[in-house]
């Protein structure tokens, strides 16, 4: 199912979902009567990047046991570091550009035109990594955008507003850097000639420490690093739920580059998917929220877009190799795999 052949394929699969279900959950519940956060977000997310830096620093060191040896990786790799900044960058700005589109648009229309993340995924997947999706996997994830559409409108009904070029270019915009980051980090992940051979950990380094100087020089120009660094917005984070929503946040993470190295961006939009469905019946049983018509049509418009996919699933573990004359790409997987690729 899904293209998922192995164990250790269905336990990242899973612990990916799980975490990120977990998390839609966690953040649920810190929200207060009025459905507002009783904390400073931007505090938090900053607390985030570091603790996932500092657990790949120590998840290196409980590997090679050698300071050192992580100095001189984090060195000798310098030129991968700047290839991070641009996901890195391209997050933080899709971060910043939810807020100025959040203020144009209502969030169930937000939340629709955001569905096109799937498709747009597969197209950049597609350039980046030189590979043709069958016409079965176009079309399952195209009745898999249909299905996260229809459980978005569930929330309340979309407004009808006035067509704005400049808007509209500007969520499509977002959309961009959030498939384009995702897939660019899965094609760093599984193998530049400058990268493939560097150790996961150390290119998650790279990731956040970029990450958190992103952040930073943002909260500089906007004049905001002072209000989230200041006590009381610190002070605002140590609740315990929001404690772990910030370590639940940060395995998410983790455990997505892992996803991407192993696995792909398109089986990672299938799991986005599938979270909806999973968070549906959670939520009925633990905060009482009512399963809707919508809701009941998304899911079957999923589970039939996990069953079409699941048909001709796109091959994982996908080796990027780099020659001095061209690319190309170079499949690794094993002979069961059925999803097609051209050179």
């Amino acid at each position: 199912m899904l293209g998922l052949a192995d164990l250790h394929s269905w336990v990242i699969f899973t612990s990916y979902m799980a975490f990120s279900v977990n998390q839609g959950l966690l953040v649920t519940a810190t929200k207060d009567k009025d459905n507002q956060y009783n904390y400073n977000p931007t505090t938090v997310v900053l607390l985030v990047e570091c603790l996932k830096l500092i657990i790949c620093v120590a998840l290196y060191l409980y590997q090679n046991q050698s300071v050192m040896a992580m100095f001189h990786a984090i060195i000798s790799n310098y030129k991968v570091m700047f290839l991070y900044f641009v996901p890195a960058f391209l997050y933080c700005l899709y971060n910043n550009l939810a807020f100025i589109n959040l203020a144009k648009y209502d969030p169930t229309s937000y939340s629709v035109l955001s569905q096109f993340r799937v498709v747009i995924s597969g197209l950049i997947f597609q350039v980046l990594f030189r590979r043709r999706l069958t016409k079965i996997q176009w079309l399952s994830m195209i009745i898999l955008t249909v299905g996260c559409m229809t459980k978005e409108l569930d929330h309340q009904q979309i407004k009808g507003e006035s067509f704005d070029l400049f808007f509209s270019l500007l969520i499509l915009l977002q959309i961009m850097c959030s498939c384009f980051a995702g897939v660019y980090t899965e094609y760093l992940l599984k193998g530049r000639t400058s990268c493939g051979e560097v150790d996961i950990w150390i290119q998650n380094i790279f990731m956040y420490v970029n990450s958190i100087l992103c952040l930073v020089v943002f909260l500089l120009f906007s004049q905001r690093l002072g209000t989230v660094l200041q006590w009381e917005s610190v002070q605002s984070v140590l609740q315990t739920k929001v404690v772990l929503v910030i370590f639940n946040n940060a395995i998410v993470g983790l455990i997505t580059s892992i996803f991407l190295k192993h696995l792909n961006t398109i089986l990672k939009t299938f799991a986005s998917s599938l979270e909806i469905v999973v968070t549906m019946v959670l939520s009925l049983a633990i905060f009482g929220i009512p399963v809707t018509p919508c809701a009941i049509v998304s899911t079957l418009a999923v589970g039939f877009a996990i069953q079409l996919y699941s048909r001709n699933p796109v091959a994982s573990g996908v080796k990027v190799v780099e020659s001095t004359t061209s690319s190309r790409v170079e499949s690794v997987v094993s002979e069961s795999s059925r999803g097609q690729i051209q050179i």
